[in-house]
C-alpha cells in the first residue's frame, strides 16, 4: 500500500508524540476458569469425537450466567474445544441473529448427524501443491423458540477445528434478510499469552492489516488506540500525514495456553454474501468476539452488517491446533474453501508463479519507460520472471499510455519477462488520487478494462487501496477475481485484507499484502520490521495464506533494524507468496541487488533458483519469541531456512530425516565476518539420524541451506 507519509522534521515530532498517546492500555478483566459443574440442571451436552482428530468438541445449551456472571442470564449455546483433557478454549457463545430470525437464545439441538469426508486437490501455488485431506463433519440441527430451525456445522480434522452457520430459505422469509449479530465467540483459558495485531480503525488507507504483531496477555485490550485518531488527526490532516487508530484485533491470531498448547484463530470461506470479521477490542475474561467492520471502513460506502440472500451459509471460523508444527504446516484454511470453477481448468497454462523486479520502492515512485527498460532487464539477468510496473503509469505520454505499454511489453517478451500492472481499488470507496483509479470498482468498466489489458499481453494486476472488510468490498474481491479470470490475468491484492481461503477457489489470486511489510523500511518516520516481527509474521499472517511482504531489502533491514543479510536472504524461503516482489534496487551497481550478486555470485544463483510455489513445507523447530526454521520442498530438492529474532547466538542441530533416502549437496549460506556480508561453504549430507543440520545464527541472523540429491 502507497503510504501517505512526509519526511520532515514537523511530522517526525508529532508521530513522535502521538506514538507515546497511541500505546494500546494494558487493561485487563481476569479470566474466569470453566465451572467444574453446570448449576443449570437442565443442561444439555453433546460430544464431538473423531478418530481423524485429536481434539474434541463440546456443545453446551444452559444458562450459565449464575456460574460464569458475564454470560447472558438465559439458555444460550455454547461450545469448548479440548486436546488431551486441557482446555484450548474455554465455554464460548455461539448465536446468530437478523431480521425475522433469532439464533442467539432459548435454542435447542434437536438432531446430531455425521460423516467423514476425504477430498485430494491441486493448488497450482502455496506451501503444498497436492493436497489429501480428511476430516469428520457434524451437522448440529437446531431449533429456536419460533419453532424455526438451522444448522451449525463443526468440521474435525487433524489440524483444526472449525464451525459455521447454516440457515435455510423458510417459507415465511423475505427475499433477504439483514444479519444484526453474530454472537460467537473464543474464550481463551486465564494466563493465556496471545501474539496479536491490532485491528486499524478506518481512515483514508485503512484497514489494511498493517500493524505489526506484538506479545499481550490474554484478554488485554487495545482501547488506548482507539480514540486517537480522532482527535490527532485533524490536527495534522494537512500535512498529509495519516494518524492510525485501531479497533480491535485482527485474524490471524495466535495463543497460547498455561498447558503449552497453541491455537490460531481465524475464518475462511467467505464469499459475496457476508462480511468479513474481526476479534472485539475489549476482551474481557479472555473472551474475544467477532464483530463486523466499522461503518467508517471503505470511505462509509455500505452497510457494515452484512445483507443476505437465504439460504445463508456463512464463512467458517477456524482454531488451528495444538502446536507450532500443525499451525505452519496447516492447510485448513484451503481444505474448507470452495473448489476452483471449471473456467480454471486449464489454468495452469496462465497461472505461473514467479519472482519480479520492482522500482517504487528504491524511489517511492513510478520510473519511466527507461528506468522499466533496466528492471525488465535486472528481471531476465537474475532469472525472475516478472517486472511490476507501479502506480501513476496511465500518465505517461499525455496521459495515452498504450504506445509505452505495448513497447514495454515487446521488450519483456524478448527477454522471457511479463509485466504486471498497478490500479487503485476506487471507486467511491476510497479517496487516494494514484492512478489509474475509477476502473475496476464497476464491474463493466472493469471488464473492458481487463479485455485491454489481455490484448496487450499483460499478465497480471495489483490492486490497491481495499481498506474495507465490509460485504460490498467482499463482493468486488470476488468478482475481480471471477473477471480477471475471464481475462487470463493473475491477481494481486494490496492494501487489503488477508487471506481467506480464495487462493484455492481463484487460483489466478497470487498473493495478498495485509501485512507491514518492507515499503515500511523507506519511511523514516516510522521504523520497517525488525527480525521479532519477521519471525513473527511467520507464526501468524504467513501460515494462512501468501504473503506479499516485498522481502530481501538487503541495505535498510540492516541499518534500520540491525537485520543480517543472511537472514534477509532466508526471507525468500520463510515467507511464501506467489509472486514475490524481490523489492530491493536492481538498476544500480554500487547499491541493492546487482552489488550484492556482484560481491557474491552465489546468492545470484540462490535467488535465480529458489521456488516461490512449493510442493511440502515442514516446521523444524522454533518458537514465536525466538526463531523459526522451516523445510520447504520443490521438484526433488529441499530448501532449509531460519531466521533468528535473538539477541544471542541460536545454535540449530537438527537431524536430515526428511529427504529421501540418499546422499545431498549440501549448499550452506549465512553471515560472514560481519553481519551485513555473506560467505557460504558446500558439504555433502546422507539423511539418516547420525547426519545433522548444524548451523549457529547469530543475532538477528539467518541462515539457507539447499539440498539437492546427488546422483546415485
Amino acid at each position: 500500500m502507497r503510504k501517505n507519509l512526509l519526511n520532515c522534521q514537523s511530522c517526525r515530532a508529532i508521530v513522535g508524540f502521538a506514538a507515546l498517546l497511541t500505546m494500546h492500555a494494558c487493561r485487563s478483566v481476569a479470566a474466569k476458569p470453566d465451572p467444574a459443574g453446570v448449576s443449570d440442571e437442565s443442561h444439555a451436552v453433546k460430544t464431538l469425537s473423531s478418530r481423524l482428530s485429536t481434539m474434541t468438541v463440546e456443545v453446551l445449551e444452559a444458562n450459565l450466567h449464575r456460574d460464569l456472571k458475564f454470560m447472558p442470564d438465559a439458555r444460550a449455546l455454547y461450545y469448548r474445544v479440548l486436546h488431551g483433557g486441557h482446555p484450548v478454549l474455554h465455554w464460548s457463545r455461539l448465536g446468530i441473529k437478523g431480521e425475522a430470525l433469532d439464533f442467539s437464545e432459548n435454542l435447542k439441538v434437536v438432531r446430531v448427524t455425521s460423516q467423514e469426508m476425504t477430498q485430494e486437490y491441486r493448488l497450482l501455488h502455496g506451501k503444498q501443491t497436492t493436497i489429501r485431506n480428511q476430516a469428520e463433519h457434524f451437522r448440529l440441527e437446531i431449533q429456536n423458540l419460533a419453532g424455526q430451525r438451522a444448522a451449525i456445522e463443526f468440521v474435525l480434522q487433524s489440524d483444526a477445528v472449525a464451525f459455521r452457520y447454516v440457515l435455510p430459505k423458510w417459507a415465511e422469509s423475505p427475499g433477504t434478510v439483514s444479519i444484526h449479530k453474530e454472537f460467537t465467540a473464543f474464550r481463551l483459558p486465564p494466563e493465556s499469552t496471545g501474539y496479536l495485531q491490532q485491528y486499524q480503525e478506518a481512515s483514508k488507507v485503512s484497514p489494511a492489516y498493517e500493524y505489526y504483531f506484538e506479545k499481550v496477555k490474554a484478554g488485554t485490550s487495545d482501547s488506548g488506540k482507539a480514540s486517537i485518531r480522532r482527535v490527532w488527526q485533524p490536527l495534522v490532516g494537512f500535512t498529509g500525514l495519516v494518524i492510525f487508530g485501531s479497533d480491535g484485533w485482527a485474524f490471524p491470531a495466535l495463543f497460547r495456553t498455561p498447558q503449552g498448547k497453541y491455537a490460531l484463530i481465524t475464518e475462511t470461506a467467505n464469499d459475496e454474501n457476508y462480511a468479513a470479521v474481526h476479534l472485539s477490542p475489549h476482551p474481557d475474561y479472555n473472551n474475544y468476539r467477532v464483530e463486523w467492520p466499522a461503518q467508517g471502513e471503505g470511505n462509509g460506502i455500505g452497510a457494515a452488517n452484512p445483507t443476505v440472500s437465504l439460504p445463508l451459509t456463512t464463512p467458517y471460523r477456524v482454531i488451528v491446533c495444538c502446536n507450532l508444527a500443525k499451525i505452519t504446516q496447516s492447510t485448513v484454511v484451503t481444505d474448507l474453501a470452495p473448489a476452483p470453477d471449471k473456467k480454471f481448468a486449464q489454468a495452469a497454462k496462465w497461472v505461473k508463479p514467479g519472482k519480479a523486479t520492482w522500482d517504487w520502492l528504491s524511489y517511492l515512485k513510478t520510473g519511466g519507460e527507461e528506468r522499466q527498460q533496466q528492471y525488465i532487464d535486472a528481471a531476465h539477468d537474475f532469472g525472475w520472471q516478472y517486472t511490476l510496473i507501479d502506480a501513476n503509469w496511465n500518465q505517461w505520454n499525455n496521459g495515452n499510455p498504450e504506445p509505452v505499454i505495448r513497447r514495454l511489453v515487446r521488450y519483456a517478451a524478448e527477454r522471457n519477462v511479463g509485466l504486471w500492472l498497478w490500479y487503485n481499488s476506487g471507486g467511491p470507496n476510497n479517496t487516494v488520487t494514484e492512478e489509474p483509479r475509477d476502473l475496476v470498482h464497476h464491474r463493466a468498466v472493469r471488464r473492458a478494462e481487463f479485455e485491454k489489458l489481455r490484448h496487450w499481453g499483460i499478465k497480471g494486476i495489483k490492486i490497491d487501496f481495499w481498506q474495507s472488510d465490509k460485504q460490498a468490498v467482499m463482493r468486488q474481491y470476488i468478482e475481480t477475481l471471477i473477471d480477471a479470470a475471464d481475462f487470463q490475468l493473475m491477481v494481486n491484492f494490496h492494501g487489503s485484507t488477508i487471506p481467506r481461503g480464495w487462493q484455492r477457489r481463484f487460483p489466478n489470486l497470487m498473493t495478498q499484502e495485509a501485512v507491514k511489510g518492507a515499503e515500511w523500511y523507506q519511511f523514516p518516520v516510522f521504523p520497517g520490521p525488525s527480525a521479532q516481527d519477521n519471525v513473527y509474521y511467520a507464526y501468524t499472517r504467513n501460515t494462512i495464506g501468501p504473503m506479499d511482504y516485498t522481502p530481501l531489502v538487503f541495505e535498510q533491514a540492516y541499518k534500520q533494524q540491525k537485520i543480517t543479510h543472511a537472514h534477509s536472504l532466508a526471507l525468500s524461503v520463510i515467507f511464501e507468496s506467489g509472486v514475490q516482489h524481490f523489492a530491493d534496487n536492481a538498476d544500480d551497481v554500487t547499491r541493492g541487488y546487482r552489488k550484492l550478486m556482484g560481491m557474491y555470485p552465489y546468492a545470484g544463483r540462490f535467488l535465480r533458483e529458489v521456488p516461490v510455489a512449493w510442493d511440502a513445507t515442514l516446521y523444524l523447530d522454533g518458537a514465536p519469541d525466538t526463531h523459526i526454521v522451516l523445510a520447504r520442498y520443490s521438484q526433488g530438492t529441499w530448501y532449509v531456512a531460519g531466521i533468528s529474532a535473538a539477541t544471542k547466538p541460536i545454535h540449530v542441530q537438527l537431524p536430515f530425516t526428511f529427504g529421501v533416502y540418499g546422499n545431498y549437496r549440501a549448499e550452506l549460506i549465512q553471515e560472514g565476518e560481519r553481519a551485513d556480508e555473506l560467505s557460504q561453504k558446500e558439504t555433502e549430507l546422507h539423511t539418516g539420524v547420525s547426519q545433522y543440520i548444524d548451523v549457529v545464527m547469530p543475532p538477528r541472523g539467518g541462515f539457507v541451506l539447499k539440498l539437492t540429491p546427488m546422483p546415485r
